[in-house]
């Protein structure tokens, strides 16, 4: 007994250093969702797609094709919660792409600390820029990594996307 006491009393100091992990920001993601599909007025269903465009500030306003085009009715997407089936929400880590995208660059992190700007809109099918009027929403800018950015959808093209942002946690000691 004596000797488990001794050896506890020499192990206080050690943990006295150790600090608990605490939870912080994970600023290497950034998540990006809406509903997976929209509704014409027909009754029809097309696939959503997030059009992502990593540009800086002096470009944001140039027409230029997405660098990325992500269909969230596609398998292999996060969902942050519980859905119903004809209502579900998929999420993309926009980190995920931003390497290929930009490799000039060590993270998404550092980009955005630079200046730079997560350009998002959603498109009902495909995006193809041939098509005079498509049905996109208006652009919505980013700037902030590690957060999940919930998106509203748009039912006529050019609306405002409105949008939840919730912080993505992680733990470090």
């Amino acid at each position: 007994m004596k000797k488990n006491i001794i050896m506890a009393s020499l192990a206080l100091p050690l943990l006295a250093g150790c600090s608990a992990p605490r939870k912080v920001i994970d600023t290497s993601k950034l998540y990006v969702g809406t509903y997976t599909q929209i509704e014409k007025d027909s009754g029809v269903f097309l696939d959503t797609y997030l059009c992502i465009s990593f540009v800086d500030a002096s470009s944001y306003e140039k027409q230029h094709e997405p660098d990325l085009q992500i269909n969230l009715n596609s398998g292999g997407l996060m969902k942050l919660s519980e859905d119903t089936p004809s209502k579900q929400v998929r999420y993309y880590d926009v980190a995920e792409g931003f390497s290929s995208a930009r490799p000039s660059f060590s993270s998404l992190s550092d980009y955005l600390l630079a200046g730079g700007l997560v350009e998002v809109f959603e498109c009902a099918s495909k995006y193809d820029s041939s098509i005079k009027d498509p049905a996109v929403s208006a652009k919505t800018y980013f700037t902030t990594p590690g957060y999940a950015y919930s998106l509203s959808t748009f039912s006529v093209a050019g609306e405002e996307l409105s949008y939840n942002k919730t912080p993505i946690w992680t733990w470090k000691n």
